[in-house]
């Protein structure tokens, strides 16, 4: 892993009841304020899928994953957003067909 991801996995909280917004890990991180935070955002991502850390995530922020009720809150967040995702893949298509 890189520097960055280290300093994220010692920044975040451990469980789902104290979790880090990623605007929080950006300030504790020292890096200048962006809107969306897509850096840290992909940093994360690569650090799951890369490293396999056990990054939790829900609506309110990241955690490390302490417990099996932390990984379900997490699969939960993350099917909802592939739900969604699916959905508007299928009203792209439908509207496509449909000009």
């Amino acid at each position: 892993m890189n520097e960055t991801q280290l300093r994220i996995l010692e920044i975040l909280n451990n469980g789902r009841f104290n979790p880090k917004t990623a605007d929080e890990i950006v300030d504790e991180l020292g890096l200048p304020y962006d809107r969306t935070n897509v850096a840290i955002r992909n940093e994360i991502k690569s650090m799951r899928r890369d490293f396999d850390q056990l990054i939790g995530s829900s609506n309110e922020g990241f955690f490390i994953i302490q417990d099996e009720e932390d990984l379900n809150v997490t699969l939960r967040h993350l099917s909802s957003r592939v739900r969604e995702t699916n959905m508007i893949i299928e009203r792209l298509e439908n509207a496509f067909r449909s000009r």
